[in-house]
């Protein structure tokens, strides 16, 4: 009525936008370009999200022989950060793989940052160099290779007690 108007806005924020205070505040300018701001300004808090997501939940070599090294056949496998928080590391555990009785070492795996080399062994409690500073927004691929040592044919897997982790540290 008379000289006030009300307004409605939506900001849309990406789940990756700086976390912190951010300052929101109208202004509007009339017909003879005269500029009015809100000088009741509000501060909305904008929280820090840890989150990421791995590309695959399971690795795969193929059909592979004895005393050979392989890359796995979904290389490479993508850590995404999918928040608005920093890690400063990631970590994997590794753990050992069964068949019947027989045991695939967790330490005849290994990752590494390019697909040309094999990289770091992996182990039950592995922090990964090539990682450091995965920033919002931003991804980082991961190599896997297999030292194939000479054991029976079969499906390796760990139990539900032992599964691989990736865990992300701030």
């Amino acid at each position: 009525s008379g000289n006030n108007r009300g307004i409605n806005c939506s900001i849309d924020m990406t789940y990756y936008d700086e976390p912190g205070h951010w300052n929101i505040s109208v202004f509007a300018n009339d017909t003879k370009n005269e500029i009015a701001t809100d000088e009741n300004s509000t501060e909305l808090t904008y929280n820090t999200l840890y989150a990421f997501t791995i590309s695959t939940s399971s690795i795969s070599f193929g059909t592979v022989t004895g005393g050979s090294s392989v890359s796995s056949t979904n290389d490479p496998l993508i850590i995404n950060n999918t928040g608005n928080g920093d890690f400063a590391y990631v970590n994997i555990s590794g753990f050992d793989l069964n068949y019947s009785t027989n045991v695939l070492a967790v330490g005849n795996f290994t990752i590494n940052a390019s697909a040309d080399a094999l990289g770091v062994k992996v182990s039950n409690d592995l922090l990964i160099p090539e990682i450091s500073g995965l920033s919002r927004d931003s991804n980082f691929n991961l190599y896997i290779y297999l030292n194939v040592p000479y054991l029976p044919a079969g499906t390796y897997k760990t139990n539900e007690t032992s599964e691989w982790v990736v865990e992300g540290y701030n």
